[in-house]
């Protein structure tokens, strides 16, 4: 039997019969296959969002050491560690994958499961996202959060500005 490609379902049966069934619903809000994703989020939070892309090219991938499962896993795992390095709380991944004609349905299928799988671990669901064409594969997330407001006093570029000032204080007495 030949291999199924994405040019021979189209988008939205995709949609319907491979992406919703692995992503399942999202219990705090509108998920995967609505135009835009709804979470709710905790009063008295700030709210965390960061981006990743992955390279086409990683090695793990060049050498065969990683599956199309473990390559959707580390999507997620690459996304939800930047909220958990802001002392944050993720709430839900939205994907966006631009991807060839000729790319391989099964190989969407277990990349989609990895990354179910990957967000699974930190108890996060894959909320939404966009499926569309390109000319070569292109895997991006991006990850949703919340930190509590004290918390968020510690972050990268807090700490950095108030070293700024209190250097600043000090060296003009």
């Amino acid at each position: 039997m030949a291999e199924i490609l994405l040019s021979d379902l189209g988008e939205k049966r995709i949609i319907r019969e491979v992406i919703i069934p692995i992503c399942g619903t999202f219990e705090s809000g509108i998920g995967v296959g609505d135009d835009a994703a709804l979470i709710d989020i905790p009063p008295g939070t700030s709210l965390l969002l960061s981006t990743d892309k992955i390279p086409e090219d990683l090695i793990a991938l060049q050498l065969g050491l990683m599956t199309p499962f473990d390559h959707g896993r580390y999507l997620a795992q690459v996304n939800i560690s930047d909220i958990a390095a802001m002392g944050g709380t993720p709430l839900g991944l939205v994907a966006t994958f631009a991807l060839p004609n000729d790319f391989s349905l099964d190989y969407l299928r277990f990349f989609i499961e990895g990354l179910v799988s990957g967000c699974a671990e930190h108890g996060v669901s894959v909320i939404g996202g966009d499926l569309g064409w390109g000319s070569a594969p292109c895997f991006s997330a991006t990850v949703i959060g919340y930190v509590e407001k004290e918390v968020d006093e510690w972050c990268r570029a807090r700490i950095a500005e108030r070293d700024a000032r209190e250097t600043t204080a000090t060296l003009n007495g």
